[in-house]
C-alpha cells in the first residue's frame, strides 16, 4: 500500500489569552497550497483520506476531498506536538524573528510541555494503524511537520528528530508492504507548487547570497526537476527555460 503524508498548508500566526490551544486556520497563502495540493493529487486514485482533528491539516485536506468524492475521516493520533499550546507562530516567522530560539528548537529544545519521544510514539502508532487498515490501497493523510519527521524516522530506523524541513502542503510518500517492509518513495515533493511564488522563497533559501545568479536544480521524487527561475543577486526573481543539456539557463530579456 501507498501511504501519502501532506503537511498543511501555511496557517496564520495566533496565540489565545485564556491559555486555550491556538488551532489556527490557514492564511489565504495556505487556502492556495490547499487547493493546488488537492488538484494535484486528485488525478491519482486516493482510496481513502484522513486528516489530524487539528483545524489547519482539516481545511488543506477539504479540496482534494471534494475533488474526490470522499469523506475525510480523522486519526487524532497524528495531530502535531503542539497541539495544546496557546501559541502558534509559523517556523519561518520563527527563524526570521527569533533565531535563536529557532535553532533551540530544531536542535531538540522542544517545551518542557512536550515529551517528544511520546509524541513520536503515538504518532507511529497512529500512522501504522491506518497502514493495517488500508491494504492494497493509496491513502492520503493531511498532518504536520512533526508527524511526517516521526514516520519518516522510523521507516529509516534512526533516531527519532526533526531532521526534515517539510514545506507547507509538500507531499510525502511511503510504501508499506503486508511483510512488514517500509520505504520512502519521495519527500517533501513541491513541484505542484512551482512556479507560483509559494515556494520562491524556500529556492531562494537553498541559494547562497553568492551563488543566486547561478542555476538551482532540484531532485523531487527520483527525478530531475528544473525550478524554472532563479534569484538573481538582487533577490529578483528571472525565469529560465531549459536546454537540451535537462538544464536550465536564464531567459533572454528583451532590451
Amino acid at each position: 500500500m501507498q501511504m501519502i503524508l501532506v503537511r498543511h498548508g501555511l496557517p496564520i500566526r495566533k496565540a489565545t489569552d485564556d491559555g486555550t490551544p491556538a488551532d489556527p486556520p490557514l492564511s489565504e497563502i495556505g487556502l492556495e497550497q490547499a487547493r493546488l495540493v488537492g488538484e494535484w493529487l486528485s488525478h491519482e486514485s486516493i482510496d481513502r483520506i484522513y486528516s489530524s482533528p487539528m483545524q489547519r491539516a482539516h481545511e488543506t485536506a477539504q479540496p482534494l476531498a471534494a475533488l474526490a468524492g470522499l469523506e475525510v475521516e480523522f486519526e487524532d493520533r497524528v495531530q502535531e506536538f503542539d497541539a495544546e499550546s496557546p501559541e502558534y507562530i509559523p517556523m519561518e516567522d520563527l527563524k526570521r524573528l527569533h533565531p535563536e530560539r529557532w535553532k533551540q528548537f530544531v536542535e531538540g529544545g522542544y517545551s518542557s510541555q512536550t515529551d517528544f519521544d511520546a509524541f513520536v510514539a503515538t504518532a507511529t502508532s497512529g500512522l501504522q494503524t491506518l497502514v493495517d487498515a488500508n491494504p492494497s490501497k493509496r491513502i492520503a493523510v493531511f498532518c504536520h511537520g512533526g508527524v511526517i519527521n516521526a514516520w519518516a524516522t522510523h521507516v529509516l530506523g534512526i533516531a527519532p528528530r526533526l531532521f526534515l524541513d517539510a514545506h507547507y502542503a509538500s507531499v510525502n510518500r511511503f510504501m508499506a508492504a503486508s511483510s512488514g517492509e517500509r520505504s520512502i518513495t519521495s519527500l517533501n515533493e513541491v513541484a505542484h507548487l512551482r512556479p507560483t511564488a509559494l515556494v520562491r522563497g524556500e529556492l531562494e533559501n537553498l541559494l547562497s547570497r553568492e551563488f543566486r545568479s547561478f542555476l538551482c536544480e532540484v531532485n523531487i521524487a527520483n527525478s530531475r526537476f528544473c525550478s524554472r527561475g532563479i534569484f538573481d543577486r538582487n533577490g529578483r526573481w528571472l525565469p529560465v527555460q531549459p536546454t537540451r543539456l535537462n538544464r536550465c539557463v536564464p531567459a533572454r530579456h528583451p532590451s
